[in-house]
């Protein structure tokens, strides 16, 4: 992680990836951060009715228990 200024703080794909599974294990989501982890995933910004979203595109086929 880069830092260069009080306003921008620079993730690399890795990091960015490795932070959203240490939220999903945190959040009891764990099946889906171990696919995430074990699989390749693309991010790319998507635009919705309500907003912007980052997009996190994983890999394989990901089937989760209805809680």
């Amino acid at each position: 992680m880069k830092v260069k200024s009080i306003k921008s703080i620079y993730l690399s794909e890795k990091e960015l990836k490795q932070a959203i599974c240490d939220w999903l294990h945190a959040h009891g989501r764990l099946n889906l951060a171990n696919h995430l982890e074990n699989n390749l995933c693309e991010f790319e910004w998507t635009n919705q009715d309500d907003g912007f979203y980052l997009a996190v595109d994983m890999d394989g086929t990901f089937e989760e228990n209805e809680e």
